[in-house]
Order: structure tokens, then C-alpha cells, then sequence
């Protein structure tokens, strides 16, 4: 590796405080700090009320838009545009949160879009309405996940106690 590339390395691993990672071996008293981390389990619980939403969105939207007079296989292609909107929305957003340090306002504000997504398929008969709402509710879903993660990474100090930390966060 030449030498201003390797500079390159260490100084963005400094920044990143992950510097000293070469010189820490893992130990069990780090998963046991990460179990005694309060961070952990609230990162835990924000983390399983965006996935929870997720997978519901996930499974039923192929159902959700068949209901609306499709067929199977068109049902399955117009699931396309909702997930492409909320790629963009996710890339958007992590972007943003990057720049503001501010992950928990943006799950937050990410969230009222998923709430009224989901009330437009709750409350709607309409077909339209229906399909606008499964735009809001994916774009309001997706980008929680990984910023929540983003936002747990940021938050514990440690590489292995995060290591742990986002073992328990995840599963």
C-alpha cells in the first residue's frame, strides 16, 4: 500500500475514533458493558418499531396492491416505484443526517411520513389514494432502519462493545 494512501487510512479510522482497534483484543467484559448499556436496548426498541413496520410493508404490499384490481404479476411491478421512492428517501436522508448530526429528529419526521402512509391505506377506499400511501408509508419506513443503525453506531463508544451492541440491536 503506498505510504500517503496508508496516512489516508489511518487518519479517517482516527477520525472515525476507530484508531484503536489494532490495539484492542476482544474481551467478555465488553459484551457484558454492552449488556449493561442502557443505549443498548433503547437503540433496541427504536430499531424493532421500524423493522416490525418494515416487514408488514414488506409482506403485504404485493396483497395491499393486488386489492386494488391488479393482477399478480402487475401487483408485483407496481411494488417497484414505492421501493425506488424510498432507496431515494433512505440515500436522502442519511445524507441530511450525516450533515446535521441530528438521526433522531430525522427518524422522527421520516416516521409522520410512514403514519400518514398508513393511514391512507387504512382509511381509503380509493385505489389512488391507496397506492399514494404505500409511496409515503415506504418512504417513511426504509430510511429508519438505517439510520437507526447509523445512529446506534455513532452513540457506542468501543469497537467490540458496538460489535455486540449491534448484535443485539439487529437480531
Amino acid at each position: 500500500m503506498p505510504e500517503d494512501e496508508r496516512a489516508r487510512v489511518i487518519r479517517r479510522l482516527r477520525d472515525d475514533k476507530q484508531h484503536a482497534a489494532h490495539r484492542e483484543s476482544f474481551r467478555m467484559e465488553y459484551a457484558w458493558q454492552s449488556l449493561r448499556d442502557w443505549k443498548t436496548f433503547a437503540f433496541a426498541v427504536i430499531y424493532m418499531g421500524a423493522d416490525g413496520s418494515l416487514y408488514a410493508f414488506s409482506l403485504f404490499l404485493p396483497s395491499i396492491i393486488a386489492e386494488l384490481g391488479y393482477s399478480s404479476t402487475r401487483a408485483n411491478l407496481l411494488t417497484v416505484p414505492p421501493y425506488a421512492a424510498a432507496a431515494i428517501m433512505t440515500i436522502t436522508i442519511g445524507w441530511v443526517a450525516d450533515r446535521t448530526k441530528q438521526r433522531g429528529l430525522c427518524n422522527i419526521l421520516v416516521s409522520i411520513l410512514a403514519i400518514v402512509g398508513y393511514s391512507m391505506l387504512l382509511g381509503s377506499t380509493k385505489a389512488g389514494v391507496k397506492y399514494a400511501g404505500t409511496f409515503l408509508g415506504a418512504m417513511g419506513v426504509y430510511p429508519c432502519i438505517a439510520n437507526t443503525i447509523s445512529w446506534a453506531s455513532n452513540n457506542i463508544e468501543g469497537v467490540y462493545k458496538r460489535g455486540v451492541s449491534l448484535g443485539i440491536i439487529i437480531g
